[in-house]
C-alpha cells in the first residue's frame, strides 16, 4: 500500500480511506480485469440461445485466462489460498456466478428446466466448477487445449440434470460431442 500510495502520489491514509484494506484493493483490481471479459462475452453472444451463450462464455473465459496466463495463475492462487481475504474470493466468484445465474434464469423462463431446479444453486455449482478447472490448469494438471472442453463438460454435466425437454436434448448432444473429443 505504501508503494502504491507513493507511485500514485496519494497519501497512504487516502488509500485506506477509499479502499479500507489492501485485500479490497486487490479484489477491485481483479474485478476490473475480469469484468470486461464477462461483458465482452455477453455482448458477443446476446442474440444466441442460453446454451450457446454458456458455451461462448466458457470460450471467452478460456481465451482471456490463456491470454493473461501469469495474471490468471496469481489470481487463482489467491482464490484458492486458505488465508485469502473474502474480498478477493468474493469478487472473482461473484462475476462468474452472476453471468451463470442470468443464463440459468433465461433457461428457466423458457421452461427449459425442471420445475424443482433452483437456478441460483446451479449457477453456484457452475462457478465453482469453472474455477476448479482453472485451478487444475494452473497446477499443470490439464493442458491449455483441454481447459475449455473440460470446463464446458463440467458445466454441461451440472446442467444435464436440471434440463427438461428440448434443452435436455441439446445439452445431451453437446455432451456427446465433448465426450468423444475428450476420450480420444
Amino acid at each position: 500500500m505504501r508503494e502504491l500510495a507513493a507511485s500514485s502520489g496519494v497519501a497512504l491514509a487516502t488509500l485506506y480511506n477509499l479502499y479500507g484494506s489492501k485485500e479490497t484493493l486487490v479484489g477491485i483490481a481483479i474485478n476490473d480485469f475480469f469484468e470486461p471479459i464477462v461483458a465482452q462475452a455477453s455482448a458477443k453472444s446476446a442474440s444466441k440461445s442460453p446454451l450457446k451463450r454458456l458455451l461462448l462464455l466458457v470460450d471467452e473465459i478460456t481465451a482471456n485466462v490463456l491470454g493473461a496466463e501469469a495474471y490468471a495463475r496469481v489470481v487463482v492462487s489467491l482464490y484458492y489460498s486458505s488465508d485469502a481475504a473474502p474480498e478477493v474470493h468474493g469478487m472473482l466468484y461473484s462475476l462468474a456466478r452472476k453471468e451463470f445465474a442470468g443464463i440459468m434464469s433465461e433457461m428457466e423462463s423458457q421452461q427449459g428446466l425442471h420445475d424443482w431446479v433452483a437456478t441460483g444453486l446451479v449457477a453456484d455449482e457452475m462457478a465453482h466448477q469453472i474455477m476448479a478447472r482453472i485451478h487444475q490448469w494452473c497446477r499443470g494438471d490439464i493442458s491449455d487445449a483441454q481447459l475449455s472442453p473440460l470446463m464446458k463438460y463440467g458445466a454441461l454435466q451440472i446442467l444435464a440434470g436440471a434440463c427438461d425437454g428440448a434443452l435436455s436434448q441439446a445439452v445431451t448432444k453437446e455432451l456427446k460431442m465433448l465426450t468423444r473429443r475428450l476420450a480420444c
